[in-house]
């Protein structure tokens, strides 16, 4: 394999890419995104060869990597030519409705393609292709069988789409809640001036190190990925208030981060 194809070629996408370009150094990145591609640092280290359309991408190469917003991939899935998917391995990087995934893998199974629901459960910017996923659905051992060879950490959970998602959204209750709560504390006691006597305190409650490495992450990664984050929140509410379970915290979280948009 030395091709890819991407849907979306954001900071998962150009992420993962450039960690594959290292594993394979004649990797091609074929590309079709929207706004279109917009180099950064890691995509001038991939070989990126743009396309016009969705369709003229999956007419050049087998397995497609879909990592668009969650609310637009059933969308975006059922307004292409579904003969293109046949002998297709579509790999479903988006973070949406699990309902949604199990209706995009019919059609892309009803096309005689495969589709893979994958759940990336760490940082694409540090961890680049070797950040955890778990998937599910019924291409996933094509996946594991294609990726073999290039260092993925993927573990599979199941043959039915939707599944993987469910694990994600539920671990992003707690962990954009926690970016949240964070982002809250700092902001109170910077506007207090004591700040620095709050992290310390809190790093002498916890894990030192970690606290001081990991809470500076949660809140750079809030501001810079707020948009997607606040949509992922949305998501987590939906899956939450499906099961008739209380959603008071993440009704929270959310009205935290539509706040920090509007700032």
């Amino acid at each position: 394999m030395e091709e890819l194809g991407f849907i979306g070629f954001g900071e998962a996408a150009s992420n993962f890419a450039y960690g594959i370009s290292l594993q394979m150094p004649n990797f091609k990145a074929i590309v079709y995104d929207v706004g279109g591609v917009k180099p950064n640092l890691k995509q001038s280290e991939v070989h990126v060869v743009p396309v016009s359309t969705p369709e003229d991408l999956l007419r050049k190469v087998d397995i497609v990597i879909v990592a668009i917003p969650g609310s637009a991939d059933l969308n975006m899935i059922n307004g292409l030519n579904s003969e293109l998917f046949k002998d297709r391995l579509i790999i479903d990087l988006c973070t949406a409705k699990p309902s949604d995934k199990r209706k995009i893998s019919e059609i892309i199974d009803d096309a005689g393609g495969s589709y893979v629901d994958v759940a990336a459960l760490g940082s694409f910017p540090a961890l680049k292709h070797q950040v955890p996923l778990l998937i599910s659905g019924g291409g996933s051992d094509k996946m594991i069988e294609a990726f073999e060879n290039l260092g993925l950490n993927i573990k599979k959970m199941s043959e039915s789409a939707g599944d993987a998602m469910i694990v994600k959204l539920c671990r992003s209750i707690y962990m954009k809640g926690l970016a949240a709560l964070t982002v809250e504390m700092t902001e109170v006691s910077e506007a207090y001036g004591v700040k620095e006597q709050v992290w310390a305190s809190l790093a002498e409650s916890m894990d030192n190190d970690q606290f001081l490495t990991y809470s500076p992450r949660l809140i750079t990664g809030t501001i810079r990925n707020l948009e997607r984050r606040t949509l992922e929140v949305e998501e987590c509410l939906d899956l939450i208030t499906n099961m008739g379970k209380c959603s008071i915290m993440t009704e929270a979280t959310l009205k935290k981060y539509k706040y920090l948009k509007s700032k």
